[in-house]
């Protein structure tokens, strides 16, 4: 074989030493020889492209320091990015050495799910702070991460109930000497009943957190015993089990949530309650002090009822500045008012509110919101019942500030035209009235809309209601009912008119854009309104604008 005119062929383009080199050699040891020079030419081959891609114009125009801040800005979203270590043989060796890379693949979930990967993070980040995110708390434990805890800013860490004391006993170690940023998830929610705190749980002190900011506990989880002075920003995680088949948690006790707000109330900026206060038990802490607050920015509560909230909201004190904010409430007895807001609670949000927002998109839910400069100062989202515009009126009730109302409506939300009336006359400053998703059903009835309002006498003064209003606007009417809204502007204007001597200084109608050919013929209708209205509205208004905007519940 070796002397057939095959084998020699193939010989034929080697090299004159290599042909030397295998004559008298036996087929074994050709083998050798020919695996041995195979892999000493494949490494050759890849010497050849290694200095061919090191000369490529890339490395030239670009140095060294360039590629580092761009691989240290690279948008970490998955593991895939790491194939910029096989583009070539220099970008590997600054991927190496650019720590910021690594330390940003720490936020990924999938590195703390593959130990190969979290070991190279972990060695190729250096000194910088990393970010452990939806982590299992084996790992947090396990000893080989012991050596870097102190470089972790931001930890949020899914846990048991077993795991919960050794983890409490780390927090409170100072290792953790970077942490920022804490988020303590329980994912045994059959285990709810179960006691994490008893007597032997040691206080986590301000000098082993010295530096966590923000804070956010399930609730079983909430207790003075972790929380330290510094923390700005406390969130406790929704107990609400409505699509699980667990019972629904609740923080433990009154006294609980109390004492770990006193234990931050220097610093806390930031409250956020979700479905989470005990039902029970107020009446226990009644009679203590209030907690104070002094801090207090925001506060966010969500609840199915209005008396936990306003049993908090009486038991802590805080700057009327701060923001309120009250969602998911659907059992309320009475006055919204008394059971949220206590008598001794007077915030910017009802005494200082520049605009008022109150909207019936749904039979079952109204919200009501108000803002000071575009913040906003209060929320309330609240099952709509027979109570609710009077609850509004009292609520404003010698309101001064408000210059600005908008009221959205929409199909099946009855009102009763003496309340809109009372709560209109509320606001006798107001110089914006926004209207929005009014129906012909409503705009043919002259006495069952908030247009009929403004041209409603009261019955005590004889005036019109917000006699300073300067501007209205009306959002989302459909144009198959402009013909009627026409009308009724017109009566509305002409009472306000005989009663207050001027005219409106000005009228917007914002027609909805809902398909691509509802716009194309939009301009012709837009055109055809405006003469309309100022047929119909001359001399009761300065100023009309009639313009097409996409269509949006949205208020602002």
């Amino acid at each position: 074989m070796i002397g057939s005119s095959s084998f020699c062929d193939l010989t034929s383009c080697l090299p004159e030493q290599d042909i030397h080199a295998i004559r008298g050699l036996s087929p074994t040891e050709i083998q050798q020889w020919a695996l041995a020079r195979a892999v000493a030419y494949e490494e050759y081959i890849r010497a050849l492209r290694s200095v061919y891609n090191a000369a490529t114009p890339i490395h030239r125009r670009l140095p060294v320091e360039v590629l580092v801040y761009i691989f240290g800005s690279v948008d970490s979203r998955n593991l895939r990015v790491l194939k910029l270590m096989h583009v070539c043989r220099l970008w590997r060796a600054i991927l190496l050495k650019t720590s910021k890379f690594w330390a940003k693949l720490s936020t990924l979930v999938g590195v703390w799910e593959h130990p190969d990967a979290l070991q190279a993070v972990l060695k190729y980040s250096g000194h910088r702070t990393i970010t452990a995110e939806h982590v299992p708390a084996e790992s947090i434990l396990s000893s080989s991460l012991k050596p870097h805890l102190g470089r972790i800013s931001s930890l949020q860490v899914t846990v048991r109930n077993n795991q919960f004391r050794k983890l409490h006993q780390l927090l409170g170690t100072g290792h953790f000497r970077s942490l920022e940023s804490l988020r303590l998830v329980a994912v045994d929610l059959a285990a709810s009943s179960t006691a994490v705190y008893d007597e032997r749980t040691r206080l986590c002190t301000d000098a082993n957190l010295r530096r966590l900011r923000r804070l956010e506990l399930s609730v079983r989880f909430v207790d003075h015993r972790l929380v330290v002075s510094s923390v700005e920003s406390l969130s406790v995680l929704s107990g609400d089990s409505t699509y699980t088949s667990s019972p629904p948690e609740f923080i433990s006790s009154p006294e609980a949530i109390l004492r770990t707000l006193e234990r931050c109330s220097p610093s806390l900026e930031v409250l956020t309650i979700a479905s989470a206060l005990p039902p029970t038990g107020w009446d226990a802490v009644a009679a203590h002090p209030p907690c104070h607050l002094p801090r207090l920015r925001e506060l966010r509560i969500e609840g199915r009822s209005t008396h936990p909230a306003g049993a908090l909201l009486g038991a802590i004190t805080f700057p009327p500045s701060a923001s309120l904010s009250f969602t998911g409430i659907r059992q309320c007895e009475g006055s919204v008012l008394r059971h949220l807001v206590p008598a001794h609670v007077l915030p910017d949000g009802i005494s200082a509110a520049d605009t008022l927002s109150l909207q019936f998109v749904l039979r079952e839910r109204s919200t009501l919101r108000t803002t000071h400069g575009g913040r906003e100062l209060l929320r309330l989202q609240l099952p709509h019942h027979q109570h609710v515009v009077e609850d509004v009126r009292h609520m404003f009730s010698g309101n001064r500030t408000v210059v600005a109302l908008e009221f959205c409506r929409s199909r099946g939300v009855p009102m009763d035209p003496e309340e809109i009336l009372r709560l209109l006359a509320a606001f006798p400053r107001a110089i914006r009235l926004t209207v929005m998703d009014l129906h012909a059903q409503y705009v043919d009835k002259a006495e069952d809309t908030l247009l009929d309002g403004l041209a409603a006498l009261s019955p005590s003064s004889g005036g019109v209601a917000c006699p300073a209003l300067e501007e209205l606007i009306l959002k989302g009417l459909d144009s198959d009912i402009m013909a009627g809204v026409v009308g009724r502007l017109g009566f509305v204007l002409d009472r306000r008119f005989s009663v207050l001597g001027r005219p409106l200084g000005s009228l917007v109608v914002i027609l909805p854009i809902f398909t691509l050919s509802s716009f194309e013929k939009s301009r012709d209708e837009v055109s055809e309104y405006r003469e309309a209205l100022a047929a119909r509205l001359g001399g009761l208004v300065d100023e009309i604008a009639v313009k097409r905007e996409p269509f949006s519940r949205r208020m602002s």
